[in-house]
């Protein structure tokens, strides 16, 4: 197995009926509700537990590549790093996504976007995360049926970043030489100008609660 390999549950996506969660594996210590995640029986004895750990996901992706390249033509010159991972799973274990309004400290805060996919029934089959569950207490266990290791938490992690872009002019030394000036270049570069994402919602690069990465835009004269 790869260096890191993380185990946890097989996930087979969420109860939508009341019904459907009581005639299922259980486990021990919890009561399993609709917009629960289903978690598969993998020994077949009618119980979820360790005996039905599985590999779900590697830490690091098989693919890392970058591009940095440049031109110049007559005082002009562009350059640009480009940057990006492709085969990476990316296990989104975040508090802040996966429980909703919780934060740590077991306190409340604020919800993210992703908190508006939650199961509810009129849309439970359209759900992107379980029902959401009040409690940040680890010890209450109806708010944490849904926090196990699983791979339904394992998503597309591939992106691709324009890491940082500069445009520049050199002002022709004729044009200054009056002004006793030894040079003068405009310029203007942005870092992190656009991105591409699988998984929506949060920064490829930066983990919750650390703030994500700001596209910055610079322009100024060198004289």
């Amino acid at each position: 197995r790869p260096v890191g390999q993380m185990f946890g549950y097989v996930a087979q996506g969420l109860f939508q009926t009341a019904a459907d969660a009581a005639s299922s594996p259980s486990l021990p210590g919890y009561t399993q509700h609709a917009g629960d995640i289903k978690y598969k029986d993998l020994n077949g004895d009618g119980v979820i537990d360790q005996f039905d750990l599985a590999p779900i996901t590697r830490n690091l992706p098989l693919v890392t590549y970058g591009l940095s390249a440049g031109v110049s033509y007559k005082g002009i010159e562009v350059s640009a790093l480009l940057q990006g991972v492709a085969n990476r799973p990316a296990y989104i274990d975040q508090a802040y996504i996966n429980y909703g309004f919780f934060s740590t400290g077991n306190t409340y805060s604020q919800a993210y976007t992703p908190a508006l996919g939650r199961w509810i029934p009129e849309t439970g089959t359209k759900a992107t995360a379980p029902r959401l569950t009040a409690g940040g207490n680890q010890q209450n266990g109806q708010a944490f049926i849904n926090s196990f290791a699983s791979s339904y938490y394992v998503k597309n992690g591939d992106y691709f970043r324009i890491k940082n872009v500069i445009l520049s002019y050199t002002i022709p030394y004729r044009w200054l030489r009056r002004a006793k000036f030894g040079g003068v270049k405009v310029f203007v570069n942005a870092q992190n100008l656009w991105t591409w994402a699988a998984v929506r919602g949060m920064d490829p690069e930066v983990s919750l609660p650390s703030y994500p990465l700001a596209r910055v835009v610079n322009a100024g004269v060198n004289v």
